[in-house]
């Protein structure tokens, strides 16, 4: 069964100037070469921040394979082949998908590790903080 969109658990995902500015330089540190022309789909391009924003709030790349969530992530990139139903979101075709899940397998699964974990580590740093003060 596929999951909504709206009931899930989330990961907290980066600001579209937060990614702006440290995407790039991630890339560089990490050799990720970002190629254009392959987020394209069908002439319309696939916007690496709303990738990220999208799969990190379904639950992060796992939970999305798992429950067969990005023909929904390609439906809400407005790649829409199958309208929403009473019982279920919309969804974009395979192919799509298919395309989804290798450009953020090539150009965000690392990236987005890497933020999840900072994120944790903030949080658990706060929470420390929150102790020693308290």
């Amino acid at each position: 069964m596929v999951v909504s969109p709206t009931q899930r658990f989330t990961y907290p995902t980066m600001t579209a100037a937060g990614f702006v500015a440290i995407y790039p330089k991630f890339c560089k540190a990490h050799g990720i070469v970002v190629d254009r022309h392959a987020l394209a789909f069908d002439g319309l391009p696939v916007r690496l921040h709303i990738l990220h924003t999208h799969v990190l709030r379904c639950g992060g790349v796992h939970r999305v394979t798992q429950r067969s969530l990005w023909s929904v992530i390609g439906a809400a990139l407005n790649f829409v082949k199958h309208a929403a139903t009473a019982t279920l979101p919309a969804r974009s075709g395979r192919d799509v998908a298919e395309h989804l899940q290798k450009i953020y397998r090539a150009y965000l699964a690392k990236f987005d590790s890497w933020f999840v974990s900072w994120v944790r580590t903030k949080q658990s740093q706060l929470r420390d903080c929150g102790r020693l003060q308290g």
